[in-house]
C-alpha cells in the first residue's frame, strides 16, 4: 500500500525561521572581520597624515637652525605688535656640493597660504644665476591658520636674551581633534 504524498513546492515556516537564524548568526560572527581592514586603513591614513605634519615641522626647524640670526627681522616676530603671524624670511648658507661660490646663501620664505590652507616654502639662491628660479614647495596641506595665541613663529618668552624661537603648527587630522605641533628652536648665533 502506497501513501500518496502531496507535492511540496515551498518551505515550511519552521524551515524559513531556522534558515534566517543561521544567516543572522553567521553575519554577526563575520561582520567584525570585514570591518577590521577598514579600521586598519583609517589608522594608517591618520598615521601617514601625522608623519607628513612632523616632516614639515622638521624642515621648518632645520631651516631656522641654519638661519643667519642677523637676517631675521626680530621686530616682526610675535609677540611684538607688528608681528606677522603666518610668515618668516631669512637667509642661510648654501651647502650645495660643488657650488662655484662657497659664500653663497639661500633666501628662505616660509609662508602660510590662507586661501589654500597650506604652508609654503620658497627657496631662492642668491645671487640668482641665469636660468635659476626660486624653488617653491608645499610643506603641509590642510593646516589650520595661525592665530594670535598660536602664531607660526614666535619668540620664546623665557629666552629674551637668546635667539630662541617657538614654531607652532595647528593641524586638523580627519576624524581627530586639532593637533598642535610645537618645537623650540635655538638659532645659531
Amino acid at each position: 500500500m502506497r501513501l500518496h504524498m502531496p507535492d511540496q513546492r515551498g518551505y515550511t515556516l519552521v524551515e524559513v525561521i531556522i534558515g534566517t537564524v543561521i544567516l543572522c548568526v553567521t553575519a554577526l560572527v563575520l561582520v567584525p572581520y570585514f570591518q577590521r581592514p577598514a579600521k586598519v586603513a583609517q589608522a594608517v591614513s591618520k598615521d601617514d597624515a601625522l608623519l607628513k605634519a612632523l616632516h614639515a615641522m622638521d624642515i621648518v626647524v632645520n631651516d631656522i637652525k641654519e638661519a643667519y640670526p642677523s637676517t631675521i627681522d626680530w621686530k616682526q616676530i610675535a609677540p611684538s605688535g607688528t608681528a606677522n603671524l603666518a610668515a618668516i624670511s631669512f637667509k642661510k648658507a648654501n651647502y650645495t656640493p660643488g657650488a662655484a661660490d662657497p659664500t653663497s646663501y639661500n633666501h628662505i620664505d616660509l609662508q602660510y597660504d590662507d586661501a589654500a590652507q597650506q604652508l609654503v616654502r620658497t627657496d631662492t639662491p642668491e645671487p640668482l644665476a641665469a636660468g635659476d628660479s626660486p624653488q617653491v614647495a608645499t610643506l603641509l596641506t590642510g593646516m589650520d591658520p595661525p592665530t594670535a595665541d598660536d602664531p607660526l613663529i614666535r619668540k620664546d618668552p623665557q629666552g629674551d636674551a637668546y635667539h630662541v624661537l617657538i614654531v607652532t603648527m595647528l593641524y586638523h587630522l580627519p576624524g581627530l581633534p586639532q593637533q598642535r605641533l610645537i618645537r623650540r628652536v635655538a638659532v645659531k648665533g
